[in-house]
């Protein structure tokens, strides 16, 4: 004990329930979500978080779609431009020797798509929602609680159910 406080971390952490955070998979209420004053402890505050949480995980799913159907969307666009570059190039300038081989390869003008504010801004703002989305189910699932785990596995089936056939063969996570 130090400075008054035991910092034995063997035991369970006492919970609003008055029972301890589980490290197994249960049913009893009382769990915190995410937030020390989310915590459903009556079977209609856990009606509400598993529809919250289903709905969250369907909204992950959708959000993937988004994703995947943009960047097919800007895959044109990207494709015209790259073709331009090869044309352009064709004058011999800027072309890499049939030789060259590794990085200087891989990232010479050719291969390199262009930055697009208007493709990677939003590229980059659905990488953050959907990476977001994630983590709040995954942080939802590590409380052990069954009802939690149901939610997001079947929100996440749901959602993909709905929106898979929108993606593209590489699923985005």
């Amino acid at each position: 004990m130090e400075d008054g406080m035991d910092m034995n971390m063997d035991g369970a952490m006492p919970l609003a329930s008055g029972h301890g955070m589980l490290n197994y998979f249960h049913v009893i209420s009382g769990d915190t979500l995410w937030f020390q004053g989310w915590v459903p402890q009556s079977a209609g505050a856990t009606v509400g978080a598993f529809i919250g949480l289903f709905l969250l995980a369907i909204g992950e799913r959708w959000v993937g779609s988004v994703r995947s159907m943009s960047e097919k969307a800007w895959a044109g666009r990207i494709q015209r431009i790259m073709t331009n570059r090869l044309n352009a190039s064709a004058d011999g300038k800027d072309q890499v020797p049939p030789q060259a081989t590794g990085l200087r390869s891989l990232f010479s003008t050719q291969n390199t798509p262009p930055f697009i504010l208007a493709h990677d801004g939003p590229r980059a703002f659905l990488h953050l929602v959907q990476t977001t989305l994630g983590y709040l189910c995954m942080l939802a699932i590590m409380t052990f609680n069954v009802w939690f785990l149901l939610a997001v596995v079947l929100g996440s089936a749901v959602g993909e159910l709905l929106f898979g056939r929108f993606m593209s063969g590489n699923h985005v996570h």
